[in-house]
């Protein structure tokens, strides 16, 4: 089959790859001069906000190992993954500084408009598979009196030198991962910088403690863990734990950052830490601890050179960034299509639009705790099976059961922020049941007979993506399977913690259903 991929972040890499693996004729355009997305065309200064094995692909962790875990900055992660399009012969399929301008429906398949550098050329294809991700293009909000502001007004996106703000005041809206790294990295240039929130921070998860990566509990147990159990008889018991976590930090400087962490996350009525996304990084809470960086509630005035917010303050500035996020558009694809793919959620596995064939959307699902790549990379493998004839397509009563499925649990899991977030999901859910289409989960009973050790570090490690190539189609049993169990975890103690509150909560049919697929 004769398919396009569009985009040449790590969604389309994974998306290629997947599909070369069973012969088709893939061809991959990116409107950039490089690989890797966002990450090639960032801000200097970008930190992941996982470590690099859990942002890893399922079959390609050369180079890396458990005892050298660390959240990459952007430029090592782009060198993986060149690493990974060479390995995969990727990166014979790409297309360079090519745009899709053009992608209309021609009988069973599509006509499709190139545009290179002004060379406009049309060719055929069978299949559409837009990666082009979550940060294609930036949203900008219109804030009140914006027109009387004599400074300068631009979306982070725009944000490439920190050091450009140099003497500047600063007012930063948005408190997200990115807002919550440029207020620290903005910071230590400005003259002052204000952050602006609208509602609150997302929970706040430091990336390090004692140089160690914060990430080891995004575990299966620890996201099997009922979702209201801060609301629960057990509030004590999560309590004891996070008590116990804190004193394990020897840094008295990531203590001190972990004590405000925890105070934002108090102060914050909108649940708890698993009905909130998170916001994984300690940025904001540096430059307030070391920067003296004001957090305001949201602007309610714009002036000629100053900024009111609602709580009756106002301050002056010479720049307003606004981090406030991207939406996913695409101009290139009928707005029907474009109408549907917009609301993630609406899309069978995230990927696929109701009533609209030959064409899918991979990567634009975005997990409370977890990675996109994987999640990615699993919609691929999905893909590849469908479209190779290995797996049928679903019916649209079945694509519209799935829908609802998703619809219900995320806006349960997420009540705070899964409406305006529509590709919001849980990492374990995803990847427990698009796994499950795929044939690839880990067999945990079996394994818990067999290899107590594996089955160890696949509950209790954090979800590494080996695991999924421990079983089923792709597997590389003995590889995964030394990888998994190389993984480091968190203390005995919490463990223990974790694993009476499962037990505890999980009933009977419920467990024969967990072990059994």
């Amino acid at each position: 089959m004769k398919i396009l991929v569009v985009g040449a972040g790590p969604s389309g890499l994974c998306t290629a790859k997947e599909l070369l693996e069973f012969d088709h004729d893939v061809t991959l355009v990116e409107a950039s001069n490089s690989i890797g997305g966002v990450f090639a065309h960032s801000y200097k200064g970008l930190r992941l906000v996982n470590n690099n094995m859990l942002i890893a692909f399922s079959s390609y962790f050369e180079g890396l190992t458990s005892s050298d875990l660390s959240m990459w900055d952007a430029e090592k992660y782009v060198e993986y993954l060149e690493r990974y399009a060479e390995k995969f012969d990727v990166h014979s399929r790409i297309r360079f500084l090519t745009k899709a301008v053009k992608v209309d429906r021609d009988g069973s398949g599509w006509t499709v408009k190139l545009d290179k550098q002004g060379e406009v050329s049309q060719e055929q294809y069978d299949y559409v598979v837009v990666c082009t991700g979550v940060h294609s293009t930036p949203d900008q909000p219109m804030l009140p009196k914006q027109e009387c502001f004599k400074g300068k007004l631009i979306h982070g996106d725009k944000v490439k030198n920190p050091e450009a703000f140099k003497d500047k005041n600063v007012v930063l809206v948005g408190a997200g991962e990115y807002g919550s790294d440029l207020s620290y990295l903005i910071g230590k240039h400005a003259k002052s910088l204000t952050v602006s929130v609208r509602r609150w921070p997302g929970y706040v998860i430091p990336r390090y403690h004692d140089d160690k990566t914060t990430d080891l509990d995004t575990s299966r147990l620890h996201h099997s863990l009922p979702k209201d159990l801060s609301f629960s008889i057990f509030t004590p018991l999560l309590k004891m734990k996070q008590n116990i976590e804190f004193n394990l930090i020897r840094s008295p400087k990531d203590q001190a950052i972990q004590k405000e962490a925890d105070r934002l996350n108090l102060a914050c009525r909108d649940g708890n830490v698993f009905q909130r996304i998170t916001s994984k990084t300690e940025s904001l809470v540096k430059a307030t601890l070391e920067l003296g960086v004001k957090l305001k509630p949201q602007i309610i005035e714009v002036r000629e050179n100053s900024v009111l917010f609602s709580d009756g303050s106002e301050v002056e500035c010479d720049y307003i960034i606004c981090c406030t996020g991207y939406k996913s558009t695409f101009p290139f694809i009928d707005q029907n299509i474009q109408a549907k793919a917009q609301n993630i959620r609406g899309m069978a596995h995230y990927m696929l639009p109701l009533n609209e064939a030959g064409i899918a959307f991979v990567g634009f699902i975005r997990p409370g705790v977890g990675s996109i790549p994987p999640m990615a990379e699993m919609q691929a493998r999905y893909l590849a099976q469908l479209v190779s004839g290995i797996k049928d397509m679903p019916d649209m009563a079945r694509m519209k059961r799935i829908v609802n499925m998703q619809e219900e649990r995320d806006l349960k899991t997420f009540p705070f922020d899964a409406e305006r977030l529509t590709g919001l999901t849980s990492y374990l859910d995803f990847m427990s049941q698009l796994s499950k289409e795929v044939g690839c989960s880990p067999k945990l009973f079996p394994m818990l007979l067999t290899s107590p050790k594996l089955f160890f570090k696949v509950m209790c490690a954090f979800m590494c993506s080996a695991q999924f190539r421990i079983h089923g189609p792709g597997a590389n049993a003995s590889e995964a399977s030394r990888i998994m169990k190389s993984l480091p975890t968190v203390s005995g103690k919490i463990l223990a913690i974790e694993w009476f509150l499962y037990l505890i909560s999980l009933p009977s049919s419920k467990f024969r259903r967990y072990f059994q697929n």
